[in-house]
């Protein structure tokens, strides 16, 4: 299996989506300006989108300068690949900022969306493949967190079918 560094970012071309079936196919990875194939067949899987991303994305394609298959999604200036470090830079940590999420990385995205997909009750299986992982152990034991408020709400209920037992 081929690795990338933590800044390799999936850059999607227009003709990696397909927004009359609201779904995305993973086809290559870029990393420092070079195009490459994605990491593993398994990254390959086409993903559903929310029909609000779909939307978002139509409202785009109809504004963009760059619309063609072969063109870039969120393109550079000259309409090639972006630059990941820059990007996180110049746009993910200013937000994270504002946020007031603390200095993150593309990489801390995948964990969210892991730890969300868990949060709204997604079968384990479902999140393993909507993180395209070859393995459900690394969706569960590396990429899904745990979140206070369903820590409490859990010991809670816990505490309450114990105590109640014993009134």
């Amino acid at each position: 299996m081929r690795r990338e560094p933590s800044s390799s970012v999936p850059q999607k071309l227009w003709g990696d989506i397909d927004l009359l079936n609201a779904t995305l196919t993973v086809r290559r990875s870029v990393y420092q300006y070079h195009v490459g194939p994605a990491k593993t067949p398994y990254s390959e899987a086409a993903l559903p989108l929310a029909p609000e991303l779909v939307s978002t994305l139509r409202s785009w394609l109809a504004q963009a300068s760059y619309r063609t298959a072969g063109d870039f999604v969120f393109p550079s200036a000259k309409g090639g690949p972006r630059d990941a470090d820059k990007l996180r830079e110049d746009v993910l940590q200013p937000a994270a900022g504002r946020a007031e999420l603390g200095k993150i990385g593309w990489h801390s995205l995948r964990h969210s969306y892991a730890t969300a997909l868990d949060v709204a009750g997604a079968r384990m299986k479902v999140a393993q493949e909507l993180m395209r992982h070859s393995s459900i152990t690394t969706t569960m034991d590396v990429y899904t967190g745990t979140v206070e408020r369903d820590k409490r709400d859990t010991a809670g209920r816990v505490a309450t079918a114990v105590l109640g037992s014993l009134q």
